[in-house]
């Protein structure tokens, strides 16, 4: 007998607003759990026929179920599809948070305050989970050496690590970044340019907050990076895609569209997740366009410490001598994720404000932290781990393309990247990547589906493989996981 799907009735959506399509496709479904209307175990429809049903755009029916299952209102299994989770069985008794964005004007919450509720905060799982993207090899942290240096912080009080902080951050440490990123990057700064914040994602949320106004339009890559995403439409923005191909973003085109942008995001030393370089020539494209209409440029320079063949292409930053550019790096991979210290690289017209914004915001890490991370970068201790990384990252992304390549079906190319932590895997048309993913989810597999980062005309469909925190053994294990789930 044939799996009965339910028709999604009701359901309203406006282009105008209030928020993106998505988010009002997922508080729609919400609504209708909490009510009673969709039960436990429902099928819901293809997200192919949901979005001919809505004449919207099926990445737009994906985001939102995907955003449901990572919630646990959805469950989505092979031969049967999506369906209403059986682990919440009082639906009707939900707590008020999931419901819609009305429900929340009654609650006295803003707008703003209801876009963060639905990304929630899921668990991180296994940090050294096959093929999780983006996350260090934890493993081979010199833990003990750095504890000495923390120690010499937190073990007794010191005046100068127990005040509320300094402006833009802890001095030594910004001394320490201006020397490594003029040796690294090419970026000539000064400390007064270098703002210390609590992650990459802290300075995205800033800069999204302070470089436009709400309805303004922002560009992004597409395929994206989440996090960018988010702090975009948090801050109200109108997002626009900009394509990407063998040599990065498509700038022309982008700006052709869209000439009074306010602000756009890249990746350009390795496009996030496609792990393309943006050309020279649109690098200059982009830098006389920002000089003649004052696009502020993002530049999210993320893994560029571990390059396998050659120095990394030069920053954009390092080409901008019209202080457009604002460089964002962090320590979350070259270090630790929890650390939760990155920082901003500012042009001269932007320092004040960015540091009263921080300074006000409180989105400073803990003083004796910074301190200890600038002594170890100034011992030379930091240099030596990047090194030790940059070696191990190779080993293992020479082992999973060598895997991949020796076992997968040849309608399935895999090419190799010039450094980084993640490899992209593009699918032919008959795989379906999120099938694939689900599939791999229940053998303890973590990856990511290509179809889940893409936003504009072109939905990508792939594996996003993170090889940094995978030893050899379980990258052999990984792949046999992935071959049969094919």
């Amino acid at each position: 007998m044939a799996l009965q799907h339910v028709r999604l009735e009701g359901i309203t959506l406006n282009s105008e607003g209030p928020g993106p399509l998505y988010r009002q496709l997922c508080d729609e479904i919400v609504s209708q759990i909490t009510s009673g209307i969709l039960g436990p175990g429902d099928i819901l429809p293809p997200s192919r026929q949901l979005s001919k049903d809505l004449a919207i755009g099926r990445t737009t029916v994906i985001q939102a179920y995907d955003i449901l299952k990572s919630n646990m209102h959805l469950e989505s299994k092979p031969g049967i599809g999506t369906y209403v989770s059986f682990s919440k069985r009082d639906h009707k008794k939900a707590p008020p948070e999931k419901a819609s964005h009305v429900a929340d004007e009654h609650m006295g919450l803003s707008r703003y305050a209801s876009n963060f509720k639905l990304f929630g905060c899921s668990p991180e799982p296994d940090t050294q989970m096959a093929f999780l993207p983006g996350m260090p090899d934890i493993e081979s942290f010199p833990a003990d050496l750095f504890g000495r240096y923390l120690s010499k912080y937190a073990k007794k009080s010191r005046p100068e690590t127990s005040c509320y902080g300094y402006e833009g951050g802890w001095p030594k440490l910004k001394t320490e970044l201006v020397r490594h990123l003029a040796i690294s990057r090419g970026i000539k700064c000064h400390e007064d340019n270098v703002v210390i914040v609590t992650s990459a994602q802290s300075a995205l949320n800033t800069l999204s907050l302070v470089l436009a106004d709400p309805n303004d339009v922002a560009l992004l890559e597409n395929p994206f990076y989440p996090g960018a995403k988010m702090a975009m439409e948090n801050a109200g923005l109108r997002i626009k895609p900009v394509e990407v191909d063998d040599n990065g973003a498509d700038i022309e085109t982008a700006l052709e569209q869209h000439p009074n942008a306010k602000l756009i995001y890249l990746t350009p030393t390795s496009q996030y997740p496609l792990c393309k370089t943006l050309s020279l020539t649109r690098r200059k494209q982009l830098l006389k366009h920002a000089k003649k209409s004052g696009l502020w440029i993002m530049e999210d320079d993320y893994d560029s410490e571990f390059r396998f063949t050659k120095r990394p292409v030069a920053s954009l930053k390092s080409m901008d001598d019209q202080g457009k550019v604002i460089y964002i790096g962090s320590f979350s991979k070259t270090l630790l994720p929890g650390f939760r210290v990155g920082y901003m690289v500012l042009p001269d017209s932007l320092s004040n404000v960015v540091k009263n914004v921080v300074w006000q915001t409180a989105i400073e890490p803990a003083l004796p932290l910074q301190a200890a991370i600038a002594d170890f970068m100034m011992d030379g201790h930091y240099n030596k781990h990047l090194r030790r990384m940059r070696q191990l990252y190779k080993k293992r992304h020479d082992l999973l393309v060598k895997q991949l390549g020796s076992s997968f079906p040849r309608n399935i190319p895999i090419t190799p990247i010039t450094g980084g932590m993640n490899l992209p895997v593009l699918l032919a048309p008959e795989y379906n990547d999120q099938a694939i993913v689900d599939l791999l989810s229940k053998e303890n597999i973590t990856a990511r589906a290509l179809s889940g980062y893409s936003f504009g005309d072109t939905v990508y469909n792939g594996l996003f493989l993170g090889f940094s925190c995978v030893n050899e053994a379980d990258i052999k294990a990984g792949v046999s996981h992935i071959l049969k789930a094919l």
